[in-house]
């Protein structure tokens, strides 16, 4: 009776340590998505800014050491934006035109 109780209290544990640290990861995945969305946003303003300028954005400390970069590219009439914090990476191109902005092939890996 002792062992069997023992054995299921193990199972409870080990499934619940292993819900834990799915919503965890979970919550790192999320929270770098968000960041690289703000990221591609300022993208977008630094290429407003100045349209002709490319190459990286300086970042904060605190965003460079998990991992953030910001490149803005500019082609034409287009500007490529490549924000990417930890894992989560996104590029997209964007189109400047009359003070707005057109998004047209946005990826993600």
């Amino acid at each position: 009776m002792a062992v069997t109780l023992m054995a299921l209290v193990a199972i409870a544990l080990a499934g619940l340590t292993a819900r834990v640290s799915t919503v965890a990861r979970q919550a790192v995945a999320e929270r770098e998505r968000a960041q690289v969305e703000e990221l591609v946003l300022a993208g977008i303003e630094a290429a407003r800014a100045k349209p002709a300028a490319g190459g990286a954005v300086e970042l904060p400390a605190s965003l460079r050491e998990a991992g953030g970069s910001l490149k803005v590219t500019p082609a034409g009439g287009r500007v490529r934006i490549e924000a990417a914090v930890g894992r989560t990476r996104v590029v997209e191109d964007v189109e400047l035109a009359g003070g707005g902005v057109k998004v047209r092939a946005p990826s993600a890996e």
